[in-house]
């Protein structure tokens, strides 16, 4: 029996983080151990605890022993459950077992000792760590020292977020032994240090219309679990046929391995799981191309895809709104805005790359020479994901569309600026983009008809 366990844990470890080991060129700090602190301040606040549990989901698809300190264990839920538990402490445990049923996890009282890679969240939390985070309205702090957070408010969720990814990337640069510092971050108009925007104080539940989503893989969960978090008003329509593999729940907040079968049942469509999260989406088993739901108009269209010629097909739609989130090689996630008639078509700013570096939620990595299947690490999927819901939250709020910028990245790899911002435009045989008439009309049908940056 003993056997059976040992052989089971390793094909399962085998299957979901080889590509994640390649693409790290073997240095996967699997067995690095980690710990969270958390103090009171933080156990028994809902933007506390939306850092920690997204910490910890993050963490948990990588670091295979980890200690977890509450200040509160019994603290009651008040974020969202991906587990059904009501208690803080028993959500993340259930959690981190339902990410990793072999790792080893220890959910307790806050004087569990830190390990070497320790991490802190909230103002009291025990000195020495080698990291804290904190946050202020939609701004998140990296720190060395203990930094605490603002006042509690619907924008310190995004931050709180924010702070999650940034202390995730800081754990795995500190096991990989990269060069690290501290940082601030801004949810609101995605820039760093001191031009980190903390934006307005309360921020309404995210309504853009009718949206229709194209592609379900991790950066599409992870637009799900924000919209879960910070709250949704609008309607979706997720179009993808494919379905979960253990080496998709390495980067995708919201799949599981249960989800892919593990260890011996049918696998879940992606569409299906993330519809159990969100109501307000109707999931389309089908391809875009064979999909009917895709003739339909939109408000406002994300592409999240990159298979059977997707960029090439969307960009023919000429809707008013179309955005991307990608993920790239050397951690990077980018954010893409493509107005009709202002800025360039989804096709002219990936078809010049010959082999993609910029992919929905993949990066290419090669063994041997040989090209293999996509990986990427969790807080780039989820950050590509968070800089299109913010993108969404200024969009409604009429904040988005008025300058020339129209591609903005974090570098998570950087040990200098996280963020930059760029312009690209047509190429000069564009095909795909129709005349102003064309896009009136078709803007005339949305909610965005009469928006500032339509005219």
């Amino acid at each position: 029996m003993r056997d059976l366990v040992t052989a089971n844990r390793e094909r399962f470890y085998q299957e979901r983080d080889s590509r994640t080991e390649s693409y790290l060129q073997a240095r996967f700090p699997a067995r690095t151990p980690v710990s969270v602190h958390v103090s009171a301040d933080a156990c028994e606040t809902r933007a506390g605890q939306l850092a920690l549990v997204t910490l910890v989901n993050q963490l948990a698809r990588i670091h295979q022993e980890m200690r977890i300190a509450l200040a509160t264990p019994g603290a009651e839920l008040l974020v969202p459950s991906l587990c059904g538990a009501c208690a803080l402490a028993d959500e993340v445990g259930r959690l981190v077992h339902r990410i990793d049923p072999y790792g080893r996890f220890d959910v307790g009282s806050p004087d569990l000792e830190p390990c070497a890679i320790s991490i802190g969240i909230g103002e009291y939390c025990r000195s020495s760590l080698a990291w804290y985070l904190g946050w202020d309205s939609s701004n998140a702090r990296l720190d060395t020292k203990s930094c605490g957070f603002g006042r509690e408010s619907s924008a310190s969720l995004r931050g709180s977020g924010l702070a999650a990814l940034l202390g995730a990337t800081a754990i795995m640069k500190t096991a990989l032994g990269m060069k690290t510092r501290p940082m601030v971050l801004s949810a609101w108009n995605l820039a760093s240090d001191l031009a980190a925007d903390p934006g307005p104080a309360e921020l309404p539940e995210i309504d853009v219309g009718r949206g229709l989503m194209v592609g379900g893989g991790a950066v599409a969960a992870g637009v799900i679990y924000w919209l879960m978090q910070w709250g949704n008003r609008s309607s979706w329509t997720l179009i993808d046929h494919d379905t979960v593999a253990l080496h998709n729940t390495n980067r995708a907040l919201l799949f599981f391995p249960d989800d892919a079968g593990w260890p011996n049942h049918e696998a879940r469509t992606k569409v299906d799981c993330l519809h159990r999260h969100l109501a307000d989406v109707a999931p389309v088993h089908a391809w875009y191309d064979e999909a009917v739901e895709a003739g339909d108009i939109f408000d406002t269209v994300l592409v999240l895809a990159n298979e059977r010629d997707v960029r090439t097909l969307v960009s023919s739609r000429n809707d008013p709104i179309q955005l991307q989130a990608t993920t790239g090689q050397s951690w990077l996630s980018q954010v893409h805005r493509h107005i009709a008639g202002r800025d360039d078509c989804v096709r002219c700013r990936m078809s010049d790359i010959r082999t993609p570096r910029l992919r929905c939620a993949e990066a290419t990595i090669r063994v041997d020479g040989t090209p293999v299947a996509d990986a990427a690490l969790p807080f780039l999927s989820a950050g590509a994901a968070l800089m299109l819901a913010s993108t969404l939250q200024r969009l409604q709020l009429g904040e988005f569309g008025a300058d020339r910028t129209n591609r903005w990245s974090w570098d998570f790899a950087s040990g200098h600026r996280v963020h930059t911002a760029s312009y690209c435009e047509c190429r000069g045989d564009c095909s795909s983009v129709r005349g102003a008439r064309v896009r009136r009309a078709v803007a005339g049908m949305t909610r965005w008809a009469d928006a500032p940056w339509m005219r």
